[in-house]
């Protein structure tokens, strides 16, 4: 994927959200939904990814996403890691999600962490992002850590 700077608005119509679950929730899920929204406000063509690895709390995701337009929902099943921490099952999940897209050049892929609150970030936040081009990512601050 090419630098931001070197696309302009009419080329960042396509984004990609790829958010990684792990032991997913209703609340959770809502967060995913949200973003989603906000995304489609925003883009014209929003294509989104929920990967599921390693989940085993009995909560059916893909039931809650049923329907969904633009959305693939991946169920990884149990994942054995070197390593089996909270950081390498999203880095497994993300890497899935990317796998699954085919994007091009100008086109805009958003990483979701869904172990923390997004109910905070709304469409004029995420609108502000592309006022400017000359970035190559931008994440979020929202509690000031």
């Amino acid at each position: 994927m090419g630098k931001a700077s070197k696309m302009g608005t009419d080329a960042m119509t396509r984004c990609f959200l790829i958010a990684p679950l792990k032991n997913p929730t209703k609340v959770i899920v809502n967060e995913v939904l949200h973003v989603i929204g906000c995304l489609k406000f925003v883009f014209k063509d929003v294509t989104s990814i929920i990967v599921d690895s390693n989940s085993n709390n009995g909560f059916d995701c893909e039931e809650s996403l049923n329907g969904l337009e633009g959305a693939t929902y991946l169920q990884l099943g149990s994942v054995k890691l070197p390593v089996n921490n909270r950081v390498n099952q999203i880095g497994y999940a993300r890497n899935a999600g990317l796998d699954a897209i085919m994007p091009s050049s100008g086109d805009l892929i958003v990483f979701m962490d869904t172990g923390v609150a997004n109910h905070a970030l709304t469409i004029v936040d995420l609108a502000s992002c592309m006022n400017r081009y000359d970035w190559d990512a931008v994440t979020a601050n929202q509690y000031g850590r």
